[in-house]
């Protein structure tokens, strides 16, 4: 009768650089460009989301909710979430909504 060895004659070694990464899946695909650059000032970004948008605040606020939201770049989030609050702002005071009320929610 033969023993079962614990180990396979020759052991599975670990190559460095044989491990293959994942594949990205980028399942965010926004509409349409922007121009939005996380190093323009703020009058720029703002500005160029607005065109963009053919004047439309709400759909800048959107627009620019949605780069926070799918960004991993702390600085990029967190510029993209500042001019959203704004787009969103403008838009309630120019709908006639209470102002304080709506910065709650966001």
């Amino acid at each position: 009768m033969r023993l079962r060895k614990a180990y396979p004659e020759n052991p599975p070694t670990l190559v460095v650089g044989s491990v293959k990464a994942k594949k990205v899946v980028r399942w965010f695909e926004p509409g349409r460009s922007t121009g939005w650059d996380k190093d323009d000032s703020a009058i720029k970004r703002r500005r160029t989301v607005l065109m963009s948008r053919n004047g439309d605040l709400l759909a800048s606020a959107r627009a620019m909710q949605s780069l926070s939201n799918v960004t991993r770049d702390l600085a990029t989030k967190r510029l993209a979430r500042s001019d959203a609050l704004y787009f969103y702002t403008k838009y309630r005071k120019k709908r006639g909504g209470n102002e304080k009320a709506s910065q709650k929610g966001f």
